[in-house]
């Protein structure tokens, strides 16, 4: 399930997509977050778990053969997320470079002109029309946010309606479209002649004033007797995170002073609850921002079993039921499947989703090779003021070392999509032991700035532990699992 991590900016990347709008490139997502899960005879008393978070972290519940116990882990599934950049096709190259000298308000050349005379006068009515729709959903205007599309295009406007409720459901509060490549001719149904053209949108919700999200669509045009009108709207493709939620889902949501929580309309009485335990969770994230933003709002969302295998692109593992995901460069968002969340495990799995988002989203992220700190950092900020014997993956890791399954090395490969949930959960703890014990032995600053220099910097562990805490790598994993194994024992 893991796909290489492929730093901002970096060449070659595997997806394929659209010409480069501008931005820079930014992971997918992280780690899954596993279910809730406790092995026989072993028994915890348990306490209120918070949902996880793109790339994608997941929590999980399993039963066993012999009992049943409570665990809360999370399982990262790296993937790299990277702003299309797939060249054009070389007669769409020569129509877009022909149209990039329009401008709006030139007078229509009329339906004999040639190509290069009318390209100009569609993208100005293109750009028109999509300048308007914004405007219209800034309003809250749903018949003008409509009005780009063909009257005739009734899948269009179904998918239009959609988009309008939700968005303004979320909040919107900056909504841009502009062109970045077309238009390009196309066929459309019964031979019309249309256009084809790639939007690239940016948004805010709740706050204007953000950084806002981009994302890059396709969509058709063809000339009717009211002008050049929209006749189909793509979504954010599988290969750059897509599609969100909103642009395929009618959503409900609320919105606190740190988060905003947003579902179906099936789960919307969930959503009280929700933004309750999400704005407790934001506030213990932002004690451990890093980078240079802390997010505006923390988003959540809580997806249905059809939600769940759609957004983002889906493809989880079984074991999971959260995870976090970058949606822009400094930005990620979380995502909850209400089919496996319980209610006392939701709190941890938010606390420990919003901790990815606060320590990885502002920046491009390493991840391969990295899983055992960046989920061990995201249980610690779980943890955050609870003390470690009341840690709930005590047991499963205590069953991980008397099955010999450990060799002693702290940072412990990521678990992959066949990995029994137990282990999974073993894996989640000893990383967590790890973290927490750098922490208590060398303060919490310390123990960030090793984590800044390894996952941010790309230093080797040795060089980092080097600069931040003044010994090799060896003398701290050497502590750390004597550490992990006085906890488990």
């Amino acid at each position: 399930m893991a796909v290489p991590y492929l730093p901002p900016g970096t060449a070659g990347a595997p997806y394929p997509g659209y010409p480069d709008p501008g931005y820079p490139a930014y992971p997918q997502a992280v780690p899954a977050y596993p279910r809730q899960y406790q092995p026989y005879p072993l028994a915890l008393p348990t306490y209120p778990h918070l949902p996880p978070p793109p790339p994608k972290r997941r929590r999980w519940a399993l039963w066993v053969t012999l009992g049943v116990v409570a665990l809360l882990v999370l399982c990262a599934a790296p993937v790299a997320f990277v702003v299309s950049k797939l060249p054009l096709a070389p007669e769409e190259r020569a129509s877009a470079n022909e149209a990039s000298t329009g401008t709006r308000g030139v007078p229509s050349p009329g339906p004999n002109a040639p190509l290069r005379e009318r390209l100009p006068w569609i993208r100005s009515q293109i750009t028109t029309a999509l300048e308007a729709q914004s405007a219209a959903l800034l309003r809250g205007d749903q018949r003008g946010f409509q009005a780009a599309a063909d009257t005739k295009a009734r899948k269009l406007a179904g998918e239009l309606d959609q988009r309008f409720q939700s968005l303004r459901a979320l909040k919107v509060a900056r909504y841009n479209q502009r062109i970045v490549s077309g238009p390009t001719k196309a066929t459309g149904a019964g031979g019309r002649s249309e256009w084809k053209v790639r939007i690239q949108l940016q948004h805010c919700f709740v706050t204007s004033d953000c950084r806002p999200d981009p994302v890059v669509i396709d969509s058709q045009w063809a000339e009717t007797a009211n002008g050049v009108r929209m006749v189909s709207l793509g979504s954010t493709p599988k290969s750059d995170n897509g599609p969100r939620p909103w642009e395929v889902s009618n959503l409900k949501a609320a919105v606190g002073s740190r988060a905003l929580v947003a579902t179906t309309s099936r789960y919307a009485s969930r959503l009280p609850s929700l933004l309750k335990e999400a704005e407790k969770a934001a506030a213990n994230a932002d004690q451990f921002v890093l980078g240079s933003r802390t997010p505006d709002r923390y988003r959540v969302f809580l997806a249905g079993p059809t939600e769940w295998k759609k957004w983002y692109g889906g493809d989880l593992p079984k074991w999971s039921v959260g995870f976090a995901t970058s949606v822009s460069d400094d930005r990620m968002e979380v995502v909850i499947n209400v089919a496996e969340i319980q209610s006392d495990f939701l709190d941890e799995v938010l606390r420990h989703e919003l901790g990815h988002v606060a320590t990885l989203a502002s920046y491009g992220y390493r991840h391969e090779g990295n899983f055992w700190l960046i989920e061990g950092i995201a249980e610690y900020i779980q943890e955050n003021g609870r003390s470690v014997y009341g840690y709930d993956g005590r047991q499963i890791v205590r069953r991980y070392l008397r099955d010999g399954d450990w060799d002693g090395n702290v940072n412990v490969s990521a678990p992959s999509s066949s990995t029994p949930d137990w282990q999974v959960g073993a894996k989640y703890g000893i990383s967590y032991y790890a973290v927490r014990r750098m922490s208590e032995r060398f303060g919490r600053s310390k123990m960030i700035k090793f984590f800044e220099q390894v996952i941010r910097l790309g230093m080797s562990l040795d060089v980092a532990a080097k600069e931040a805490y003044g010994v090799g790598w060896s003398n701290v994993n050497t502590d750390c699992a004597r550490y992990v194994r006085s906890q488990a024992g």
